[in-house]
């Protein structure tokens, strides 16, 4: 009979197979003995969870790594780390056990060995560790069952997010429309090249529409596909029928619409874009910058 460690998602196990006397080749597969499954273990010593920052890190490896064992060696007449305290008080964190007179290992930081008083006083190495000292109580904890279900309402919470934002994505082809007269085309183009340089997706009708396009039809779909609207406006775009559509448009449609100010100022601006935040040409590269920067913010984590 033979046997071999297998990888299961319920948790290690072991497959025996056996051959018959006729030739043929049998296997059962049962969960490995305890003394076979290989545990993760964290380990932290005095000082080390005396901050919420830590703790927190630690809360947030307990249910990531719920497999794992997580021992705390605090040092014997010392104060307990003030955060670990307060999270076993408040019951965000459950002491299993305590078990006392453990000792630090010569030459290592991480490792601890339990030396009782009786094993001390008959084997002259483990009688040197201790009297070298200090003593350490281990403290094993694990996460409490409310923090658990804080923590999975908390992913829940994450995870909608995350697929409610990639839905969002997949509605915009682009993330900006620009909209402006064909008489701004240099401002335009270098706007475009910012934002492009940005990593930003950009709609400009004459980069985008090649001939035999329906014109109306594709600038329509690509305003539905645009999250923002970009309106350079100048004393051009004011008189141009199409920019007043575009940005009509993109009011109809709810989306954000950013006027760049070129040659003109906001007294001389349509009602509806007097109301909205307008930006100065010359401050493209602030405006860019600043787009930039939200999207590049990343969301709230797991607190404590």
């Amino acid at each position: 009979m033979t046997s071999s460690e297998e990888e299961n998602p319920r948790g290690p196990t072991v497959k025996f197979t056996a051959t018959r006397d006729d030739g043929t080749e049998h296997s059962i597969v049962l969960p490995a003995p305890t003394s076979m499954v290989r545990t993760r273990a964290y380990v932290s010593v005095s000082g080390e969870l005396a901050h919420d920052d830590a703790v927190v890190e630690m809360m947030s490896s307990m249910f990531d790594d719920q497999e794992a064992r997580f021992e705390h060696f605090a040092e014997y007449q010392r104060p307990d780390d003030p955060a670990l305290r307060e999270a076993i008080d408040r019951g965000d964190v459950v002491e299993v056990m305590s078990e006392p007179h453990f000792y630090r290992r010569p030459d290592t930081e991480r490792s601890f060995i339990r030396i009782l008083p009786h094993e001390a006083s008959g084997a002259e190495t483990l009688g040197e560790l201790v009297r070298k000292g200090p003593s350490y109580i281990k403290q094993t904890l694990r996460l409490s069952a409310r923090k658990q279900l804080e923590y999975e309402a908390l992913l829940r919470i994450d995870i909608e997010d995350h697929v409610r934002r990639q839905r969002h994505e997949a509605q915009f082809a682009f993330d900006v429309f620009l909209s402006y007269s064909v008489r701004d085309s240099t401002i335009a183009e270098s706007v475009q090249a910012k934002l492009v340089a940005s990593d930003t997706r950009v709609f400009m009708a004459p980069k985008e529409l090649t001939p035999g396009d329906d014109f109306e039809e594709k600038i329509r779909h690509a305003l539905r596909g645009s999250r923002e609207v970009w309106v350079v406006v100048s004393p051009s775009s004011l008189g141009s029928e199409w920019v007043t559509t575009e940005w009509g448009a993109a009011w109809v449609l709810g989306r954000r619409i950013v006027p760049i100010l070129h040659r003109c100022d906001v007294p001389s601006l349509p009602g509806r874009l007097r109301r909205v935040q307008c930006v100065d040409a010359a401050d493209i590269d602030a405006l860019v910058a600043s787009r930039v920067s939200a999207r590049q913010t990343p969301p709230p984590g797991r607190g404590a």
